[in-house]
Formats: structure tokens, sequence, C-alpha cells
């Protein structure tokens, strides 16, 4: 502009020399004028103040650029401005930073607000206007923001924006399409989110920390979600949209989470995505080809269902889980460290495409079987860490497994093993149970059916290395189940009968059971026998003769053939031997052998074993017995007796008697009076059959005659008793009693008493209550027969009743109270409570919290974080006796937990601000500053400086002289308490001091000077000079 302007004077004085002498003074002026005008700079925007509000105007709009007032309830203007003309458009980045404000009204011609713009202050609610179309990062951080309106016109939450408020419920508007890292993030007690429609992208942190969050639908035009965006909170339900294709680091981690269903579209899941949850199952998309670190890592996870094209699991992808069976698929190359560490695999096979594990991917304590398809699979350090001692590794000849097992002291095991030894013992079979009925041999069909299954079994073992697990388990089973239907057929045992003949007295039966392998017997096993013609057979026993304890695979039994037997069709002979009081025979193993065998045909052995004279004689002698009347026996006659004639053998049968007035020789009996004694009476038998004869001799005891009546009730009275409890007695009777009501000599006996209500006459005690007095009862019997009678009384005590269970419960929930810690008390918990699980009359008691997570029921306190209320808890007592239970309630209040050194000096580091003096901000110091020393969390606050001698540590400010420039000062605060610590930085500019009127005298002195027409100077004028 000088230069323009110098130009241009220049051109006026060539065009005329003399146009300066005719314009004389008033030419002068007018250049002057233009010169001065030429001269003045481009105006540049400068700070202005209305009232606390400093702005810079841009053409007919102004920008908020700082507050300087101390109110906390505020209005921004609309308009700004001497006359109001300027329209408030936009508020700069961190204008109104940390002013404690808890109120502001925003302006409807408000279009921008700047990053930071309303951070750290006391908002608690705010109302955005729909002219708004721009709200920066963080605008709105570190309030105490329940709720907010958000404009029409944007589309976009930036970063931070309501970071670390106070919201419980967020409804984000429908045009919304994306919400920024850290939008949301540590409102702890945010319980509600609603997405809109539109959204397509949440960011990193999004709504981390919301901690009240229990469920979650996102839209379905997300298609990624950012990392960490819900971690920390406290989500127990969750739905993901069908096109979702990423999942961020750690995006759902240390949540509630007990299922989710991942949709088919998602193909990355980032590392830490689900750690820490409580799923349960989990079934992987197709699309995914990673499982990242740490993804589904400290969960409850019992399922997991793994794609078919999956090529790689990080490291500890799964660690410390619940998972039960795992099917890796065939692709799978390599698993990372800790994979699956502390799950509970009891067996595992790993695909022939699996070229590495990692160290302890599967360490634990539950793997007892593990197969290796790949020969030669990198088997990381402790890979199997901490499994049980008995862990067989399943592999090939050769392999990297076997080396393995061998270096760490494992089994091994050749894969399709149990597939090779069945061939081999299918062979063995063969060999040793050739085709027939005899005891190891076996049917010919038996034999067809094993052969007939080895070619099968033979051609998978050929091609053991390209076969699959599945397969080779089916030729196993298939194999397997053809040599035990083999072992089945194997005849056990067969039996040996006698030759065919007839078999006279004291002829010895013989029986021969022939076992296919060795047993044991002990006791006395028998083989049941019938012998007899049709309809008159009876069962005899052939006892076993053999050796006991001892390995046998023969056992003989014998028959003693017995007088008095005819079979003339052929013996019986049951088809299992009998084990009778505790004998036992035994295979190698301690198994029961079996018992059961086929019996060949018996019709050629046959039994005549009639008896001679004399034996006909002694076999009746030893049958013969006297038939006494019922009740009646040989000492205790009381009725006629029957005396045989004759015996089954023919014999003839004669009777003497001692004294046939008591007992005649035809049975007769007549009895001795009641008062005589009793009478014995011997009767002499003589049995004879031909010239063959012998006696048999039976001493009988002939009762006297009944009594009378009156003797009856006599002697039933003198023999009456009470009949008690175990452990009772008349003088302290609690159950009932027995009352006869008759005796033995045939009389009544009725019963009366003093108190039916405690003892009742059918001997029904009722006891009086635990709180009444023994109760004294006299009962009173009549014994009578005819018309004979007497009486008889009994005194008893009956004892009160025990405490019943109801009477129990009732006093222990009366005496019942919880322990509290010393100084807590019911309304203030900070200690673990005592909580009895007993009372004093012998009652259970049991424990429920309404929150368990604060007051466990076995009296363990959690309490709540220091950023959250005191928790309410109510603890049911439940207080039981066998089948009775009453319940009781307390009311419990937890206080939160103190805050930690570590939150107090954050929470101190987002509230440090420097205070500026009025006009003052960080970019424009020009006095001294306010540097707290303290935080409101109890911190301490130390400073340096960058440049203490213009900002000193007690916020001293030394303006730079007015030649030097502006200092730019950074100050560092140490904000720390207990061990712990942190900084906060913050860079100043200190504006170098204002020029005084000496230097501006001196300054303007020094540059002053007359400005001569061309060609004069001060030793030679001849035109106007000019004078500043």
């Amino acid at each position: 502009m000088m230069q323009r302007m110098q130009s241009l004077v220049r051109r006026r004085h060539r065009r005329s020399r003399k146009g300066w002498k005719r314009a004389g003074t008033a030419g002068l002026l007018l250049l002057l004028l233009l010169q001065s005008a030429l001269l003045t700079p481009p105006q540049v925007a400068e700070a202005a103040q209305e009232g606390p509000f400093t702005y810079y105007v841009n053409g007919a709009t102004a920008r908020i650029a700082a507050y300087n007032g101390t109110d906390t309830d505020i209005v921004i203007p609309e308009r700004v401005g001497a006359s109001d003309e300027y329209e408030v458009t936009e508020i700069s980045s961190l204008a109104f930073y940390s002013k404690s404000l808890t109120s502001v009204v925003l302006p409807d011609s408000l279009i921008v607000i700047g990053s930071g713009a309303f951070q750290a202050n006391a908002l608690t609610s705010i109302t955005i206007p729909d002219s708004v179309t721009t709200i920066g990062a963080s605008a709105f951080m570190a309030n105490q923001l329940t709720s907010f309106d958000w404009p029409d016109g944007v589309t976009s939450m930036a970063n931070g924006v309501f970071q670390s408020n106070r919201l419980t419920s967020v409804t984000i508007p429908d045009q919304v399409t994306s919400v920024g890292n850290n939008t949301f993030a540590s409102n702890f007690n945010l319980a509600s989110v609603t997405l809109p429609d539109n959204l397509q992208t949440i960011g990193n942190s999004a709504f981390a920390w919301a901690q009240q969050l229990t469920s979650l639908v996102i839209p379905d035009q997300v298609t990624s979600i950012g990392n960490y965006a819900f971690s920390y909170a406290n989500l127990s339900s969750l739905s993901l949209p069908d096109g979702l294709t990423t999942i961020g680091n750690g995006a759902f981690s240390y949540n509630q989470l007990t299922g989710v269903d991942l949709p088919d579209s998602v193909t990355a899941i980032g590392t830490d995505a689900f750690r820490n949850n409580q799923l349960t199952g989990i079934v992987l998309p197709n699309g995914v080809t990673t499982v990242s670190p740490g993804a589904f890592q400290f969960n409850q996870l019992a399922s997991v269902v793994l794609p078919d094209g999956l090529t790689s699991i990080g490291a500890e992808a799964f660690q410390s889980n619940w998972i039960t069976s795992l099917e890796l698929p065939e692709g799978l190359e390599s698993i990372g460290a800790d994979a699956f560490l502390n799950n509970r695999l009891p067996s595992l096979v790993f695909p022939r495409s699996v070229t590495s594990l990692a160290d302890t991917a599967f360490g634990g304590y539950y793997l007892a079987e593990v197969t290796f398809l790949n020969p030669s699979t990198t088997i990381g350090a402790n890979q199997f860490y901490g499994q049980s001692d008995d862990l067989t590794l399943i592999g090939y000849p050769g392999s990297t497994a076997e080396s393995y097992a061998a270096a760490n002291d494992h089994s091994f095991q050749r894969y399709g093993q149990p597939l090779l030894d069945g061939l081999d013992l299918a062979a063995d079979l063969l060999d040793a149970h050739p085709a027939g009925t005899a005891a190891g041999e076996v049917p010919q069909t038996a034999r067809d059916t094993l052969v007939a299954a080895l070619p099968a079994a033979q051609s998978v073992a050929d091609e053991l290395e390209n076969v699959d697990p599945q397969p080779l388990a089916d030729a196993t089973d298939a194999l397997l189940a053809a040599i035990a239907a083999f072992e089945a057929e194997i005849v056990p045992l067969s039996i040996a009968v006698p030759a065919d003949g007839t078999y006279g007295r004291d002829d010895v039966l013989a029986f021969t059971i022939s076992y296919a392998d060795e047993v044991t017997v002990t006791g006395d096993p028998v083989i049941a026998l019938e012998i007899g013609n049709a309809g008159s057979t009876q069962t005899v026993e052939a006892d076993y003769t053999g050796a006991r304890g001892t390995a046998l695979q023969s056992l003989t039994f014998e028959y003693e053939v017995a007088a008095g037997l005819l079979d003339e069709d052929g013996i019986g002979v049951d088809n299992a031997i009998t084990l009778p009081g505790g004998a036992t025979i035994k295979a190698a193993d301690s198994s029961p052998a079996p018992l059961a065998y086929t019996v060949p045909s018996t019709t050629g052995i046959q039994v005549d074993s009639g008896p001679t004279d004399a034996e006909a004689v002694a076999d009746d002698k030893a049958a013969l017995a006297i038939t006494y009347a019922p009740g009646d026996s040989a000492a205790s006659v009381t009725q006629d007796v029957g005396l045989p004639t004759g015996g089954s053998s023919g014999t003839t049968i004669t009777w003497s008697s001692s004294d046939d007035a008591v007992v005649d020789t035809d049975g007769t009996v007549t009895r001795p009076a009641y008062t005589a004694s009793a009478a014995t009476v011997t009767l002499t038998a003589t049995i004879a059959k031909g010239a063959e004869s012998d006696t048999e001799v039976f001493t009988l005891t002939v009762i006297p005659q009944a009594q009378t009546d009156a003797e009856a009730v006599a002697d039933d009275k003198a023999a009456l008793a009470i009949t008690y409890a175990p452990g009772d007695s008349a003088s302290s009777v609690t159950q009932d009693v027995g009352l006869p009501t008759s005796g033995s000599s045939g009389t009544t006996i009725t019963w009366t008493s003093s108190d039916d209500a405690v003892v009742d006459v059918d001997g029904t005690v009722t006891r009086p209550a635990y709180t009444e007095s023994n109760a004294a009862v006299t009962l009173t019997a009549t014994i009578s027969k005819g018309g004979e009678s007497d009486t008889q009384t009994s005194a008893l005590t009956v004892i009160r009743q025990a405490q019943t269970d109801a009477e129990a419960v009732a006093d222990d929930k009366a005496a019942l109270a919880i322990t509290y810690a010393p100084g807590d008390s019911a309304a203030s918990v900070t200690q673990d409570v005592g909580l009895p699980t007993g009372g004093s009359s012998g009652t259970t008691i049991t424990w429920s919290s309404s929150d368990t997570a604060v007051i466990d029921v076995d009296g363990t306190v959690t309490r709540p974080a220091y950023t959250e209320s005191d928790a309410s808890v109510t603890l049911m007592a439940t207080i039981s006796k066998n089948g009775e239970s009453d319940t009781q309630t307390f009311a419990l209040t937890v206080i939160p937990q103190a805050q930690t050194d570590a939150e107090a000096v954050a929470d101190d580091k987002a509230a440090l601000a420097i205070t500026y003096a009025p006009g003052d901000s960080a970019s424009s110091v020009t006095q001294d500053v306010g540097l707290p020393t303290g935080g409101s969390s109890g911190t301490t606050i130390t400073w340096s400086s960058s440049e203490d001698g213009v900002i000193d540590t007690d916020g001293t400010v030394v303006r730079p002289a007015y030649t030097d420039s502006d200092a730019a000062v950074t100050l560092t605060a140490t904000i720390s308490k207990g061990g712990e610590s942190d900084t906060q930085t913050f860079a100043l500019t200190v504006i170098r001091q204002a020029q005084t009127d000496a230097e501006a005298v001196a300054d303007d002195k020094a540059a002053l000077a007359i400005t001569y027409a061309p060609g004069d100077s001060a030793a030679s004028v001849t035109q106007d000079v000019g004078l500043p």
C-alpha cells in the first residue's frame, strides 16, 4: 500500500510541477489527506467486550471468544455491539472452559460451537438451538448433564462431546449417522441408550463406562463398532444388526453378557472384544477367518462353534472358560499362546491343517486324550501344562506328537491303535474258539460273521494316515461290535451227564461242568434234579464235590440215590447251577461266572430204589409222627391225638399207653382236673412188616382242664400290666401306652381314665404342651369273665411335650439379630456382617439378598464405588426346622467406598484450571495468574515453569519489555496424593509491556524528518516542505 501511494505521488509531480504552486495551500492539504488514507493499514479484527463476553467481529457476525464474568447462570446474547449490530453465530473453542457454569441459554442465531467450548463446568442440562450446524469435540465434556436437546441440523456427534457427564438416558435423534470417539464415555449412571435407525458408525469408547446400561439394540445400518465402544458397561442383553462386519478391540469387554448372536455378516472380531463377560456359548460366523487375541477370554463358555474358514486363533482367545467339547475345523493353521488355557476339554483332535501350537495353548487340568493328525505340527513349550498325569497323545509313529510325549512324560498312542488291536484280537479269537457246542467253542455262524467284518476294518487300517477320526471311530466301533457279538456266542460252560441206565439205592449220579475259562468256587453249589414219574416227582440235589478256592475249569457234582425212588422216563436236570447260602462261582476277574448251560437228553437215565422190609420199617419209623389238635403239641396236649395205624412203606403200626385213663390207644384224651397237675403219658408204637418190626416211644404232657371264670379273673388281674414304649415307665410317659383288652385266661379288660384328654381308654397319650406341667393320670382296669369281675388301678405321670418345630422357629426368629463390625449399624455398613446359620432352638437359618453383588448370603460386603450412591439391601432370613419355617427381613444401607488416592488425583486433574485476570486468557496474559496449590479431593498441586523469569511458580507474571517479543511459557502442574501423582501442562503467552509515553517521544524524535520537494534539501529549500 505504501509503495502504491508513493508511486501515485511521483506521477502527479511529473505531470506538472507547476500544479503544486497553483494548488497552493488547498492542494497541499488534499494531498496530505490522501497520503494519510493510503498509509492507513487495512483494519484487523480486534477483541471487543460486551459485558463479561469477549467477542470478535467478522463482517456482520460475531464470535464469542471468552467469558470473564463470575455468574454461573448465564444467557449468551443473540446480538452484540454498541447498537447490537453484530449477530452472534459462533462460540470459540474453550470459550467457557472451566467457568463453574450451572446454566447456559444459547442464542437462536448460533451456528458453530467450538471444541471444548463448555468443557469442565457444572451444567445439568443444555438446549442446543436448531440453528446450530457444527458442534466441536468435547464441547460439553466434564459437566453434570442429565439431559440435552440435539439440533436437527447436526448429523454427526463429535468426539467426547458429552463425555464425563451424569446422563442416565440417551435417545440419539434420527438424523445422526455417526457417534464419535468417547462421545458418551464415563457417564457412569447411563442406563438407557436408544440408537437411531440411520446410525452407521459408533466410534471408539463411545459409550464406555456406562455402568448402568444393561440392554442394547444396535440399528441395522451400523457396519462397524469402534474399539472399547461399550466396554465397562453392564450389558446383559445385546442385539447386533445383520449388516455388521467389524467389532472393534474390547468393544464389549467387561460386561455381563450371557449370550450374543453374531450376524453372518461379521468378518472381524477385535482383540478382547468380548473379554470378561458371562457368555455360555458362541457361534462364530463363517466369514471370520481369525479369532483375535483375548476375544472371548474370561467368560463361562461351555460351547464354541468355530467356522469352516477359520485359519488362526490368537493368543488367550478363549482362555479361562468352561469349554467341554470343541471341534477344530480343517483349514485351521495356528493357535496362539494360552488360547484355550484353563478350560474343561476332556479330549481334542487337531486337524491336519494345524501346523503350529503356541506355548500353553491348551494348559489346564482336564485333558485326558489329544489327537494330532499332522505328523509335523510344531508344539509349543508347556503345551499341556497342568493337565492330568494320565494325558495320552495320539499320533503317528515318528511324529512331533510322539517326540513331545516322550520329552514331557506323557503317554503316547499310535493313531488307530484300537482298530489295530481289534484286528489282532479278532485273529486270536478265531484261532482259540473253533466251531462247536462244547465249552469254549462257538457256533459256525458266529465265526462267519466275525470273518466277514474283517476286510472293511483292514482297509481302514491300511490307510490310517488319510483316515479322519470319525470314519476311523466308525470302523473301530463296527469291528469291536463284531468281536463282542462273537465273544457273546462263545459257549461259557457245558454239562456232562451220567451214562444211560437204571440206578438203584446208594448208586451215585455224577455230573461234570466244563468251563471255557478258569473259575473259582466258594461254598456249596448244587445242581437240582427231578426224580419220579409224571405226577409224582421230587426234587433232590447233586452236591459239589470239587476243590474250593482254587482255579478250575471242571466242576464235579454227585447225588447218591436214596431209597424209595422210581423214575422210568428219565431224570430231569436243571439248566443252571444253584448257589445256596452265599456260595459263589467267580471268573478270573472276580466277576460272577455264568451258571446256565444246555442239558443233553436224560431220558435214558432212570432210577429204581424201592426199600426192603427192614428198610420199610426203618423208613416208616423215621417218618412216624403223632398228629396234634391245632395249638397242641407233645408238651401241651388238651385234645385227642392222632395215632397212625400204618406207614407209607406198607408197615402196620400198633400202640400201647402208660396211662390209658389219660391217653387211650385210639388217641382219646381225658384231661386232669384244673386243680390237678399235668399228666405225663408214654405212648409206644410198634412198626412191623413181614418178619421185621421196631418200636418208637413218644412222651406226652396232658394239660389240666380250664379254670373257672373267677379263677380266670384273679389270674389275669395278677398278671395285668400296662405296656410302655421303650424308655417310658409309669413315672415318665411320653408315648402311647398298651392297655390290654383281654387276659391270657380269656377275661375281658376295660379301662377308665381320670383324665382321658391326656391318656385315653385306648392308650392314646396326648402330652401337655411344653409350656405346661407334667400330668398325673389314674387308669382303672375292670377284668371280667362271665359273671365275674374285679378292678386294678395304675397311677401314671405324663411328661409335657418337647418344644415343637414351629415353636423353635418362632423363638429363634424372635432372637435373630445380625452382627455388625465395630462402628457399623444397619444404617451404615462398611464391613462384612455376621449372618447366623443356626438358632439356639436347633433351627437352620438360611439367607437371601436383594443384591448379592453388595451383600452376599454369607455376609460378605462389597461396597459401591465412591462415585456411586449408598446401596440399600434387604436381607431375608429363613428360619426352619424340619417342616416348619418363617422369615425375617432386615434393611441395610451399605456406604460407598472412600475415594482412592488415584481417583482423587484424576478428579482434581480434570478440574484443574488456571485463574486469569479479567480480560486475560491463556493466549494473552498481562497480569499475575492464579495457580491452585490444592484440589477439592485433598490433593497437593505443585507447579514448575519453563520460564520462571516470566511466570514464577506462585503465579507472579513479569511481562517482557516493550522491545522484546511476547513470551511463550509452559506451566506444569503435579497433582499428588499419597503415593499417586499425575501432571497437567498449560501453554500460556505473556504479552510484552505496552510502550510508555517517554519511549514514544524518544522513538518518534529519532524518526522525525522534514519532507523536501524533489531537488530540495535543508541547505537549499525552494518549495514548500512537509512538516509531520
